[in-house]
């Protein structure tokens, strides 16, 4: 009866967790949009300034807490102090007060330690899709971006929480096809008629680079938020001091990157493209958080291969947003295997769990 609850609480997370996976895509690719008209119809090529905008919107996620604490912290007043005159019973609850301050803060503590080490590999791999986005179409980042899923599964199996097997890589080698029959129907598209062979080099190796630092962090954000810690990680929390600390520490790269003339910096020059930003910042604010969700529910695996399934849609926003003719059945042939892939690997991923479950709890009865 046990097992049984365990599974169906299992599958429940795993359908939230795709749920906020489809939320990440659609909100991504529309980011993506968005990001492209921003720097190209406005002409405001700040992808630096732009990054930092997203990412330290997530200050935002300090303020629920920040109002329970002033909230608590009115309440309490007054009723704190303990003395050897205070009854018992009062003294008893003071006292699990006291303890439950001294984990919150021992808690806070390792969330901080956390999101710091986070937060550079977060604002790379952000910075790096962003500043692709110059030189190439969305398309074609969107493309080469999901090569993080080959990086994640290395990454996941080099640090034991992903078994590499002859399934997963059936489904790797799926996604590898459909990618390049993608990127072959993008590369017949007018968008490259807009970039120099240098454009596309630039862009295709920062649209890589993004890649591998998204492999990095998914699975090492998978590994510090696992279940068996004492401590769930709050989320929120964690989002919060990542955008605190890039607000606070990075700016500076901002008066650097204008020093030497490499991104200077300049305010938006029209309400229309303030509007825009602001949009692009709330939807990153949305998305990443649905991303962490989905990572906890799921497995960087599993998230990285669904996140391939932004390879159509954004080709489809590119055919109907942008004109560009890529709805042929180079394309369909290309979706199709990219969604098989992702299927493929969620389906082994969900046994390869059902397995584990079994095994721990055979151990257990065994003892």
């Amino acid at each position: 009866m046990e097992s049984r609850r365990m599974q169906q609480s299992k599958q429940k997370n795993a359908s939230k967790g795709l749920l906020m996976l489809a939320i990440v895509i659609i909100l991504w690719v529309l980011s993506s949009l968005l990001t492209t008209r921003i720097f190209e119809t406005y002409q405001y090529r700040k992808p630096f300034l732009v990054t930092y905008l997203n990412i330290s919107s997530f200050t935002f996620y300090l303020i629920p807490s920040l109002v329970r604490s002033a909230l608590n912290l009115g309440s309490s007043k007054g009723s704190s102090i303990v003395t050897e005159s205070t009854p018992l019973l009062s003294r008893y609850y003071s006292n699990i007060s006291l303890q439950r301050d001294i984990k919150h803060k021992a808690s806070l503590q390792r969330t901080l330690k956390l999101s710091a080490s986070f937060c550079i590999l977060w604002f790379m791999a952000n910075f790096m899709t962003n500043s692709s986005l110059q030189f190439t179409s969305i398309s074609s980042q969107t493309i080469l971006s999901s090569t993080s899923s080959f990086f994640t599964l290395f990454i996941s199996a080099l640090l034991k929480i992903e078994k590499i097997n002859n399934l997963k890589i059936v489904g790797l080698l799926l996604s590898f096809f459909g990618i390049i029959i993608l990127t072959k129907s993008d590369n017949n598209s007018p968008t490259f008629a807009a970039h120099t062979l240098l454009d596309t080099i630039t862009g295709d190796s920062l649209a890589i680079l993004g890649a591998l630092f998204y492999g990095i962090y998914s699975t090492l954000f998978k590994i510090s938020t696992q279940k068996k810690r004492s401590k769930p990680l709050d989320i929120q929390i964690f989002f919060g001091l990542v955008g605190l600390i890039t607000l606070t520490c990075l700016w500076p790269l901002l008066v650097f990157l204008h020093w030497f003339q490499w991104e200077q910096f300049e305010l938006p020059h029209s309400n229309v493209l303030i509007s825009l930003i602001v949009i692009n910042c709330s939807i990153n604010f949305i998305s990443d958080f649905c991303w962490a969700k989905a990572i906890m529910l799921t497995s960087p695996l599993t998230v990285t291969m669904g996140l391939s399934l932004t390879i159509p849609l954004a080709m489809f926003v590119d055919f109907v947003w942008n004109h560009v003719d890529l709805l042929n059945a180079t394309y369909v042939i290309g979706a199709m295997l990219v969604m098989a892939s992702f299927l493929l690997i969620n389906r082994q991923s969900e046994d390869e769990e059902h397995e584990d479950e079994e095994e721990e709890s055979f151990t257990e009865e065994k003892v």
